[in-house]
């Protein structure tokens, strides 16, 4: 079939410029107000300040914690420190109390707790902490006893377990008390940067935007939504926004309780291995089913101390020195009757 009359190729061709010029500017100017959204966004930090909302930090004795570059401690005790007000003092081995050697003394027992702020012990001395009220119960009339308070407030299982593997490495513990005080996702440092994880790790994309919002067809492409979760700030403002719209947060991501429990039972079995004691602590606080699933058929001693019939301040996560006396006391004799320490 031949053209219409008066139309030819040139003008057919002619026909087509402008819509593909139209094209062309549209893309263009997609592209162009992507570039400018992307360095507007980056200038101002607006992509990690919308994620820092997300997560869940660490508050109590900011001076004493640094951050530290392993992915599953996020943040530590900094050795050699002190409170302004001179309360907490963290040894040159990152433990609070006094300072001890690194190489076990002869005839000594050395146990060494690990937990949260309930071991930490806020608002109270070194001395009296229950780990310190508990070396002294055990040293009266006998001696040679060590209790190291390893105790880091926020610190959740796997934190707690992967202090505790450091300690069976480099410290020769005869005993590790486990203290199940928190649970679910760890915390970062309050007013340290925590920017430098996600860059670093990967996977820390993963636990954040754990329910992935369809956005052009990448929900379904975990590679492809990771590179640009870490490459594109545009991208990460984007999903931050819808987590913050949908009330999720890092808190909410329920696999971090199942990385607890495994890193706890990992830890548990490799104490047994290297022939090295174990147990677990429960302040009166703690409900019942965290000592099931995270003891469950490990057969490890659980000792879940009972505030039954006293005062509020027994149940306390926190309570005042009294009761960090009671706990060393009560402690101490859980600990004999297990045959876990000497008569």
């Amino acid at each position: 079939m031949g053209m219409p009359d008066g139309v030819t190729t040139s003008t057919r061709k002619a026909g087509r410029r402008p819509v593909v010029f139209v094209v062309v500017v549209v893309i263009v100017s997609i592209l162009g107000a992507l570039i400018i959204g992307e360095a507007n966004i980056g200038h101002a930090d607006k992509d990690w300040k919308l994620i820092g909302g997300l997560l869940y930090y660490q508050v109590i004795d900011p001076s004493v914690h640094e951050v530290v570059d392993d992915p599953r401690l996020l943040f530590r005790l900094r050795p050699g420190s002190q409170t302004p007000d001179g309360r907490v003092h963290v040894n040159s081995l990152g433990y609070r109390g006094h300072e001890v050697a690194v190489e076990k003394p002869a005839d000594t027992f050395r146990i060494i707790v690990l937990g949260g702020s309930n071991v930490y012990g806020v608002n109270v001395t070194d001395e009296q902490s229950w780990p310190a009220q508990l070396e002294r119960e055990l040293n009266e009339g006998q001696g040679g006893f060590e209790v190291w308070n390893g105790g880091v407030p926020a610190y959740v299982g796997s934190q707690s377990a992967r202090q505790a593997e450091i300690a069976l490495e480099t410290f020769e513990p005869d005993l590790l008390i486990l203290a199940l005080t928190n649970t679910g996702a760890p915390a970062f440092l309050h007013g340290a940067p925590f920017a430098p994880f996600f860059e670093k790790y990967p996977e820390f994309w993963d636990l954040l935007f754990f329910e992935p919002a369809s956005f052009l067809g990448f929900a379904d492409l975990p590679k492809l939504r990771r590179t640009l979760l870490r490459k594109s700030r545009f991208y990460r403002f984007y999903y931050a926004g819808m987590m913050s719209r949908r009330g999720l947060d890092w808190t909410k991501n329920k696999e971090f309780e199942n990385t607890n429990v495994a890193a706890i039972h990992r830890l548990a079995r490799a104490a047994r291995q290297a022939d090295v004691g174990v147990c677990f602590f429960l302040f009166p606080g703690r409900p019942a089913s965290v000592k099931a699933r995270y003891t469950a058929g490990l057969g490890v001693p659980v000792f879940h101390l009972s505030a039954e019939g006293m005062t509020e301040e027994f149940a306390a996560i926190h309570p005042p020195p009294r009761v960090m006396r009671w706990y060393g006391h009560e402690i101490a004799k859980f600990l004999r009757a297990e045959a876990l320490v000497g008569p």
